[in-house]
């Protein structure tokens, strides 16, 4: 962090940020919080040491957009990207953590499947959810919308 930090001209920012173990960030790998200049990492963290030096720059980058522009940068804009690329990551929105998802607890009867008819992109899930869309194929140009399916006693 301290690289990262005199890479970015913020020495400060590896004393002012704070890293905390988050045991209920189960889809997300970590993130940033802006109220609490803290970054919280999940159990996809913990599980996946290949991942951690990616997911810990692409939050610490969020702290230090935050602090060098405040809210006038978007989250994923140009200043973060930027200060990805200064560090050598290749900026990414995301870390695909379908793959990193803790089991279940117990045995589970009803799950959908949300697919994308163009891409084949699928997400399962305990619940309809309507308002998901595929992000790559909104980024090309389509509609994104996901067919979905009811999988009985997966």
């Amino acid at each position: 962090m301290r690289r990262w930090s005199r890479a970015w001209s913020l020495p400060s920012l590896s004393r002012d940020v704070t890293v905390s173990i988050n045991r209920r960030l189960r889809t997300s790998v970590a993130r940033f919080r802006k109220d609490k200049n803290c970054i919280e990492v999940g159990l996809p963290f913990l599980a996946r040491p290949q991942i951690r030096r990616e997911a810990l720059g692409h939050e610490l980058a969020h702290a230090a957009v935050a602090a060098r522009h405040g809210q006038t940068a978007k989250i994923h804009g140009e200043e973060w990207q930027a200060h990805m690329c200064e560090v050598g990551i290749t900026p990414r929105r995301s870390i695909a953590v379908h793959a990193i998802r803790p089991k279940p607890i117990g045995p589970v009867k009803v799950r959908y499947e949300h697919r994308c008819p163009v891409c084949q992109m699928t997400r399962i899930s305990k619940r309809r959810v309507t308002g998901w869309h595929c992000r790559e194929c909104i980024e090309a140009g389509l509609a994104g919308k996901l067919q979905i399916t009811r999988l009985d006693h997966v």
